[in-house]
């Protein structure tokens, strides 16, 4: 399906794609992540798909998380020192 209309580049270049548009594609709603590709007379919008860039490592993730959590810093353990902060608390 081909479909065609216009739309403005806003402040901060913010492109809004038009109703008409995102009621078509449902890939197209708010917070959906989509990939842009570029060429030098075109934009083009693609639904994201993790197959485009790879698979994730999650087993390396994972160790990567449990090697930050082993972590001692000088005033204790520092996922502890992150929890508090992300909650507002101090540091002991």
């Amino acid at each position: 399906m081909n479909y065609q209309t216009t739309a403005v580049i806003r402040q901060r270049g913010q492109l809004t794609i038009p109703e008409e548009v995102r009621k078509i594609f449902g890939w197209l709603g708010k917070d959906k992540v989509v990939t842009i590709q570029t060429s030098i007379n075109a934009v083009v919008v693609k639904p994201y798909s993790q197959t485009n860039f790879g698979s994730t490592q999650w087993k390396r993730a994972h160790e990567l998380v449990q090697i930050s959590h082993s972590f001692v810093g000088g005033k204790g353990n520092i996922s502890s020192q992150i929890s508090q902060d992300r909650e507002g608390g101090h540091y002991d």
